[in-house]
């Protein structure tokens, strides 16, 4: 073997190295997620729910996880806030409720597929389909999150508009909640004309996942057939409570 060959096959071998630790990258972000609450009273509302109004935070905080390897990806919850409350004054029913689609969700992602559970009202669902792709705008603004260049990218439909910074230093297209068809990770987003936002707090690369597994608990149902589920149950919750006397006080985020 001559000089030429040898050196040849050395560079080969460096560059297949290098892309294959491009493409087996694994990892571990940490996300805090804040959703800016609008809380919304009945009318005819009377002074004591007016105060009641007044001592609602107007945000949850919670803290979210993202592990990934080079084709799957799984995002949940690592720690929430207290949900629901009711609070019962008078035989008067007050009932405080966040609606954010569900606080033990988890979404998994392979390839084109994704595998999603939520839980609603005590009740636990798994809805299974195709990754939806937003049409990402690149806007040519950038900043630093956590020491990586990030590029800012933008997607505007009728009525929202979402935000994602994410990194081509991190090279999957992966991100929190289920976001991602971008060439990098996305490690900050703000949804929903910035009623909520995701903020990375740590990466950590050299986190090796022993498995990323679909979640199996659940009614399997469709994303239709979940959205029907929850309009039925929160009108029957409102008939239950809103008339005799009770109250709603219904707290919307994204």
């Amino acid at each position: 073997m001559n000089k030429t060959t040898l050196q040849i096959l050395t560079f080969a071998a460096v560059l297949f190295a290098f892309n294959f630790k491009i493409y087996a990258q694994t990892g571990r972000v940490v996300y805090t997620e804040t959703v800016r609450l609008d809380i919304k009273l009945d009318e005819e509302i009377d002074p004591r729910l007016k105060e009641i109004k007044s001592l609602i935070p107007s945000e949850r905080k919670s803290e979210k996880e993202l592990i990934f390897d080079e084709d799957k990806s799984l995002f949940k919850t690592v720690d929430l806030q207290e949900a629901e409350t009711e609070r019962s004054d008078n035989g008067s029913v007050v009932i405080m409720r966040i609606e954010s689609g569900g606080n033990e969700n988890i979404i998994y992602i392979k390839g084109e597929e994704f595998v999603e559970r939520k839980e609603f009202m005590g009740r636990e669902f798994l809805i299974e389909g195709r990754v939806k792709k937003p049409e990402w705008k690149l806007t040519g603004e950038s900043k630093e999150v956590l020491g990586y260049n990030c590029q800012k990218a933008e997607y505007l439909s009728e009525d929202r508009k979402d935000i994602a910074w994410f990194t081509t230093a991190i090279p999957v297209s992966f991100g929190p909640l289920g976001y991602g068809s971008l060439p990098g990770l996305i490690l900050e987003m703000e949804l929903n004309n910035s009623k909520t936002l995701l903020e990375a707090t740590a990466v950590d690369l050299d986190f090796k996942p022993n498995q990323i597994e679909a979640p199996k608990k659940g009614k399997k149902v469709s994303q239709e057939e979940y959205e029907q589920i929850v309009i039925a149950k929160t009108e029957e919750m409102q008939q239950t409570y809103g008339v005799g006397g009770g109250k709603v006080i219904r707290i919307e985020s994204r």
